[in-house]
C-alpha cells in the first residue's frame, strides 16, 4: 500500500517560535481556539515541523492527516496572507497521485497535479510559462518551465517521486512533503505542538429556508469602505463605482430590492447600479452560478452587462440634506448553500454614481432579498467627497509644463483620459490638523535611522510594501508613463520587481509629496539649487528632508528631482 498522507508548508524567514501567533490567527479564521486541555483525547492536534536551515514551517494536522477535508488549503490561504508570503498545500493519494496547491500573500496561485488536464474544478491552474514566472518570484529563485515540467512529469511508478522533486524545486528539501501526522504525533525534536478546539463563537449552520448575507471585503475591490470614516475622493463629473460584496450562506433567493441612503448636500446622482452572483474559492471568483442563465451566443460584453444593470429611483419627498433612493435588482437566481458546496457564493453589488459639485456624502444601503421573511441586510456605509483636481505628474507625460519624446516607441494605448480620471479620484483636500501628527511621527522616524526614502501625504491609497508585495506600485509610480513590464532584466518581472530592493531604492524615487525624505544617495544625483529653490532641505542623520515651500507646486518639485524620478528623465524636457 503507498504513502497517503497530506501537509501545508509555510516560507518562513523568522524563528518557529515567532511563527506559532500567526498559526493560531489562521486557525482561528476557520474556527478553531487554541484548547484549554492538552488532553489528546479530544480536539485538533496539529505539529508544526522546522529544522535548523529548514525554509518552509511544515503543518501537519490530526483532522486532515490522510486526506484533505478542505480546512488545509484554507488554512495555507489564510497563513499566506497572515505572513505574506508563500505557502503550498501537499498531498498524497496511495503514491499513485499527488497535489501541490500554491498560494500567496492570501490568493491562490497555481494547481499542480497528476492528470491536470481533467481538473475541472475552481482552483487556479497556470500555464507552464506563467508558472515558471509566478513560482521564481514567489519562491525567490530562478526556475525554468523546462525543469519545472520535468518534475511533474518524472518517469516513475510513484507520485512520491514527483512530489518530492517538485518540493527540492521550491526549497522544501527535507522530505516535509511526504511525512504524515502519526509521524510526529509524539516527536519532540524540532517539533512545537497545539491544541486546538472549535471555537463557540463560530456562527451556526442557517436555519432551514434562512437567507443569510455576509459582508465581504477584498483589498483590492473593497478599499473604498475600509477607509470610512473617512471620504474617498472622487473626481467632478466623472462616474464612479461604489462597490460592496457579500456571501451568501443560507437560503437562496432570486430578486429583491435595495434602500439607499444618501446623506450631504444636492449634486450626487445614482446613475444606474449592477449586481451579479459568481462561484468563489479561496478569494477569487472562478465562474458564474450554476443556477445562472447561459450567455446568449453572438452577445456583446456591452450586452450581458447591460442585462446586469438596474434602474435607480430617487424618492421625491428627500430634503436637502437627505434624499432616499430605491431600486429593483435584476434576476440573480443565488442557489442555497449546502453544506457540502465546494465553493462559496459572492454576490457583488455596484452602484454607479456621478457628482456635480464639490460635496461630501455618506451612503447607507440596504439589501431587501424578495422573501416571506422580510429579511433585510445592512451593508457597510460608504463615505465619498468630490473634489477638483490640484496636481498633474511630470511623470504621466501629460504635464504641459514638461515634454516627453516617445517618437521611437511603440504606438501606445491613450492613457490620457484614464489617468486623469484616476489622478482625480486620488486628490483630496485635507485639514492640517489632522495630518500633523502623523508628519510628527515620521520625521522622528527618519532622525533616528537611516531612511533610504519616506513621504508624508494624505491619500486614498494603500501600501503593500513587504517581500511578498513588492512588485505593487506606489499611486505616483501608476501614473508614469514609464512601461513597468519591460523585458530588460533575466527576471522576466520587467523592472516590478526589483522596486523593494537596496540599489533601486537608493536611485530611484517612488514617490513624490509636499513633505518627504530622501537618502543622500539620492540627493547626490540632482541640482541642489534646483532643489534649494522650491524646497526647504534639511541634513538629519544623513537623511534629507524636503519639504515644499509656500507658493511652490507639486510639479516644481517633480522637475528639481527630475533625474532620480521613476520615468527615463532623457526624454523629459522642460517647457
Amino acid at each position: 500500500m503507498g504513502n497517503t498522507s497530506t501537509s501545508v508548508h509555510i516560507a518562513l524567514d523568522g524563528t518557529t517560535g515567532d511563527a506559532v501567533d500567526g498559526i493560531v490567527r489562521a486557525y482561528a479564521t476557520l474556527g478553531y481556539e487554541s484548547a484549554k486541555t492538552a488532553s489528546p483525547e479530544s480536539g485538533k492536534h496539529v505539529v508544526l515541523l522546522r529544522k535548523e536551515g529548514d525554509a518552509f514551517l511544515s503543518i501537519y494536522d490530526s483532522d486532515n492527516a490522510a486526506l484533505d477535508t478542505g480546512e488545509l488549503k484554507d488554512l495555507a490561504l489564510a497563513a499566506s496572507k497572515i505572513f505574506k508570503t508563500a505557502a503550498v498545500c501537499t498531498s498524497l493519494y496511495d503514491s499513485d497521485t499527488f497535489e501541490v496547491v500554491v498560494f500567496n500573500a492570501g490568493k491562490q496561485v497555481d494547481l499542480v497535479m497528476t492528470q491536470a488536464e481533467q481538473y475541472s474544478g475552481p482552483l487556479k491552474v497556470l500555464s507552464a510559462k506563467s508558472r515558471a514566472t509566478q513560482w521564481s518570484k514567489i519562491f525567490g529563485k530562478p526556475l525554468s518551465a523546462e525543469r519545472i515540467t520535468q518534475a511533474i512529469t518524472r518517469d516513475s511508478a510513484f507520485a512520491d517521486d514527483a512530489l518530492a522533486e517538485l518540493s527540492q524545486l521550491i526549497g522544501l528539501s527535507s522530505g516535509q512533503s511526504q511525512l504524515h501526522y502519526q509521524d510526529l504525533r509524539e516527536d519532540e525534536a524540532h517539533t512545537h505542538h497545539l491544541r486546538l478546539t472549535k471555537s463557540p463563537s463560530v456562527p451556526r449552520a442557517a436555519a432551514e429556508g434562512q437567507i443569510v448575507l455576509r459582508n465581504y471585503f477584498d483589498p483590492d475591490n473593497s478599499r473604498m469602505l475600509l477607509v470610512v470614516p473617512a471620504s474617498w475622493p472622487i473626481a467632478l463629473l466623472e462616474e464612479t463605482r461604489v462597490t460592496w460584496l457579500m456571501l451568501s450562506e443560507g437560503a437562496g433567493f432570486n430578486d429583491g430590492t435595495l434602500a439607499i441612503h444618501v446623506d450631504g448636500p444636492g449634486g450626487l446622482a445614482i446613475a444606474s447600479g449592477y449586481m451579479e452572483g459568481s462561484k468563489f474559492h479561496n478569494g477569487q471568483i472562478v465562474g458564474p452560478l450554476e443556477t445562472a442563465p447561459r450567455d446568449q451566443a453572438g452577445a456583446s460584453v456591452e450586452e450581458i452587462l447591460k442585462s446586469r444593470q438596474f434602474e435607480v429611483t430617487q424618492d421625491p419627498s428627500g430634503s436637502s440634506v437627505a434624499r432616499t433612493f430605491t431600486a429593483r435588482f435584476p434576476a440573480l437566481d443565488i442557489p442555497t448553500k449546502e453544506p457540502a458546496r465546494p465553493t462559496q457564493i459572492l454576490i457583488v453589488l455596484q452602484l454607479h454614481l456621478v457628482a456635480s459639485r464639490v460635496g461630501e456624502w455618506e451612503i447607507n444601503v440596504s439589501v431587501r432579498p424578495a422573501s416571506g421573511a422580510n429579511f433585510q441586510h445592512d451593508l457597510p456605509r460608504a463615505r465619498i467627497a468630490a473634489v477638483e483636481q490640484t496636481w498633474l505628474p511630470v511623470v504621466s507625460g501629460l504635464n504641459p509644463r514638461a515634454g516627453y519624446e516617445a517618437g521611437d516607441l511603440p504606438a501606445l494605448q491613450p492613457k490620457g483620459p484614464v489617468m486623469l480620471r484616476e489622478l482625480q479620484q486620488r486628490q483630496a483636500a485635507v485639514r492640517l490638523d489632522r495630518r500633523l501628527d502623523l508628519k510628527d511621527r515620521l520625521d522622528d522616524f527618519a532622525a533616528h535611522h537611516a531612511v533610504l526614502q519616506a513621504w508624508h501625504s494624505q491619500d486614498t491609497w494603500q501600501p503593500l510594501f513587504d517581500h511578498a508585495d513588492d512588485y505593487h506600485r506606489t499611486v505616483y509610480e501608476e501614473h508614469s508613463v514609464l512601461n513597468w513590464f519591460r523585458g530588460i532584466l533575466q527576471t522576466d518581472g520587467g523592472l516590478n520587481a526589483t522596486k523593494m530592493s537596496l540599489q533601486w531604492c537608493s536611485n530611484v524615487l517612488r514617490m513624490v509629496t509636499p513633505h518627504m525624505w530622501i537618502c543622500r544617495a539620492l540627493l547626490e544625483q540632482v541640482d541642489r539649487a534646483a532643489l534649494d529653490a522650491v524646497a526647504q532641505v534639511s541634513d538629519v542623520n544623513d537623511a534629507f528632508r524636503i519639504a515644499l515651500k509656500e507658493g511652490r507646486a507639486l510639479d516644481d518639485l517633480e522637475l528639481a528631482l527630475l533625474p532620480v524620478l521613476p520615468v527615463e528623465s532623457v526624454r523629459v524636457t522642460r517647457r
